[in-house]
């Protein structure tokens, strides 16, 4: 796979800092409410599969709860960042797309959580995708995912006492956009600079929810209202 061009690989080792800068407290609490979430839907020594990993904020922690974690994450470099912390060695470390992903063996529950869809560019993408995880679950398997509200595809400035961050969402047509991001990091070995940028898409909900529907999901809960903080849509399914 080519990782050279993924979002975030460039800045892969200073991923977790940013969001913390950028988001402070509703970053962990974010987390923490997945991670509750995913507690209250599946048992304790249950296989989980996380699309879209990043660097380990769920796997790392449900596989300290007990489950059975394969992390699947196509940029090599947010890969590298979650193998080298602790607890990384009892997640299962997966290098793919969420499309090119094949389970050696049935998952019982899956998450797809963080705006990992905006990521997927096109219908064939979303469709394959969405394709991938529902072949990669057991029968009544478990399906967390979030679906992003328009209103998160809008720029914004972050600073902190150690970060300058400005990002530009642009719309290019037919739900494209153009992310950028430049920061500036005050660290104890100086000043760190990175620019990133790449596309991403906003998807309406009641479409992704008819191609859930389509691989063979239905619709188990609407959590939206327990993520009301978050610009996004939340889902529990389960495949039928």
């Amino acid at each position: 796979m080519n990782h050279l061009h993924q979002p975030h690989a460039s800045w892969a080792q200073y991923y977790d800092l940013v969001f913390a800068e950028t988001f402070g407290e509703a970053y962990q609490d974010l987390t923490d409410k997945t991670l509750a979430q995913v507690r209250s839907c599946a048992e304790v020594g249950c296989r989980i599969v996380d699309f879209g990993a990043g660097t380990g904020r769920l796997a790392i922690p449900l596989a300290q709860y007990g489950y059975c974690v394969t992390a699947v994450e196509p940029c090599w470099e947010m890969l590298q960042q979650l193998a080298h912390k602790p607890g990384a060695e009892d997640v299962k470390l997966t290098h793919s797309t969420m499309a090119q992903f094949v389970a050696k063996q049935a998952f019982d529950a899956a998450i797809c959580a963080f705006t990992v869809l905006m990521y997927l560019l096109d219908e064939e993408a979303l469709q394959a995708s969405l394709q991938a995880v529902a072949d990669s679950l057991a029968s009544g398997g478990l399906l967390l995912i979030d679906i992003p509200d328009r209103q998160l595809f809008q720029g914004f400035v972050a600073q902190t006492k150690i970060m300058e961050r400005q990002v530009d969402i642009d719309p290019l047509g037919g739900g494209l956009y153009c992310f950028s991001d430049q920061t500036f990091l005050q660290l104890e070995s100086g000043t760190q600079h990175y620019y990133d940028e790449f596309c991403i898409r906003y998807w309406d909900s009641a479409f992704v929810v008819d191609q859930l529907r389509f691989c063979g999901f239905e619709v188990e809960a609407d959590l939206s209202a327990d993520f009301a903080d978050f610009m996004s849509h939340y889902l529990l399914l389960r495949k039928m």
